[in-house]
């Protein structure tokens, strides 16, 4: 199964969203707020990120939310190949994506998400976030790492 064409359920990817933008919300706005999961709640976090870039959840209610960073474990980032779409088409969604730290961690011995799925999350992001030629935006290098037992860190700034 490829977990990156979409086949996600982006309603439940929504609700989830909005679920963690509803519990954030009522953080003081001096407030740095970042989320992060493990497995199905990385691909969440993810979502969320996404969902913070475009200034919308994927049913187009607005998102209420500014986050400062996302980490993910063990997960990866739904519907990339609609979401490069979403992202060429919006400056503004190219420049909050560019501005958010993300932490990329995946084990090569996950069981339940295959590392391919994890690299292809980070190859998504950075090649989508790493520099727009018409503004001149750089979402950084990247950090790689390899993590005991093999597994990599990437770190997107």
């Amino acid at each position: 199964m490829d977990w990156n064409d979409c086949r996600d359920d982006i309603e439940g990817l929504d609700a989830s969203a909005a679920h963690i933008a509803n519990l954030l919300s009522s953080e003081s706005s001096d407030v740095k707020v970042g989320i992060g999961g493990f497995s199905m709640g990385a691909a969440a976090a993810l979502h969320s990120a996404a969902c913070y870039a475009h200034g919308k959840f994927s049913s187009g209610t607005p998102y209420p939310i500014t986050l400062s960073a996302v980490v993910s474990f063990s997960g990866w980032l739904p519907c990339s190949r609609t979401l490069r779409g979403k992202m060429e088409g919006s400056h503004m969604a190219a420049r909050r994506a560019a501005s958010l730290p993300i932490l990329l961690s995946h084990g090569r011995a996950d069981e339940v998400v295959p590392y391919r799925n994890g690299e292809r999350s980070t190859e998504f992001l950075h090649s989508s976030i790493s520099h727009d030629g018409d503004a001149g935006l750089h979402g950084g290098d990247g950090c790689r790492r390899k993590g005991e037992g093999g597994g990599e860190r990437v770190l997107l700034t």
